[in-house]
């Protein structure tokens, strides 16, 4: 299961990697765009970049971005470029198949987030000096880091669920952006038309919780839906039915 795993993240790897032959950007044309992102960070936000829990956001954010922008075509890429009845043929378990896009989807985006870092962190401390303060926070560069993947582990696991049914990339570019939208603008919906009591109760709470007990808490949230996400994506994957 493992090899097989590591064998489709490969040729997804392998598929970011080969411009020419995809409608995705290479990575390699990405990274000059990951330095001014980064070196963006640090010299807008000083040396607060590594320290407050604005760079947690930052980081898990441009993690999520970039899966996003390759996790639509996992399916419906292979469905546009005909290829998907030779991989669904191949002898690559369903599990090999369905994960493996997205560890690499995944990994691709963590891997730019976890450049990105470094490289706030970096010019941050090159522009604005540091003074007695430390390179950076521990624990929020580890809530960062952990942000990152989680994000991009439930962008992920959404994105190939609506990959699997789309007739186009477009098409679940188009249904996955809306989908952001809502994920973004339903709670914000929800505490409008919430009893004025029932949300200053919530605020209470929230106000009242640490830092490192709302990075532990959010961890959490992200981690039960990342599992279950996942495991509904695991029963929707049939071949039979991604077969014409």
């Amino acid at each position: 299961m493992i090899h097989d795993l590591y064998t489709l993240m490969w040729k997804e790897w392998r598929e970011y990697l080969q411009q020419d032959r995809t409608r995705r950007r290479s990575p390699l044309r990405l990274f000059p765009l990951v330095l001014l992102g980064g070196a963006f960070f640090g010299w807008e936000m000083g040396p607060l970049f590594g320290h407050s829990w604005m760079t947690v956001f930052l980081t898990a954010f441009v993690g999520v971005m970039f899966v996003v922008t390759v996790i639509p075509d996992s399916f419906a890429g292979e469905r546009e470029r005909h290829t998907l009845d030779t991989l669904l043929a191949s002898r690559l378990p369903d599990e090999a198949i369905l994960f493996g896009k997205v560890a690499a989807s995944v990994s691709y985006g963590w891997a730019i987030a976890l450049a990105v870092l470094p490289i706030g962190i970096l010019t941050a401390t090159l522009i604005h000096g540091r003074g007695e303060m430390p390179l950076f926070e521990p624990v929020v560069v580890a809530a960062a880091v952990v942000a990152a993947l989680l994000g991009g582990l439930l962008l992920a696991g959404i994105g190939v669920l609506i990959s699997l049914r789309a007739a186009s990339v477009q098409q679940a570019h188009q249904i996955l952006g809306f989908t952001m939208l809502g994920l973004f603008f339903v709670p914000l919906g929800i505490l409008q038309i919430l009893p004025a009591a029932w949300s200053a109760r919530a605020v209470e709470a929230l106000t009242g919780i640490t830092p490192l007990r709302g990075a532990l808490l959010g961890a959490a949230v992200l981690a039960l839906l990342d599992v279950l996400v996942l495991a509904f994506a695991r029963a929707r994957f049939r071949r039979g039915r991604l077969i014409p």
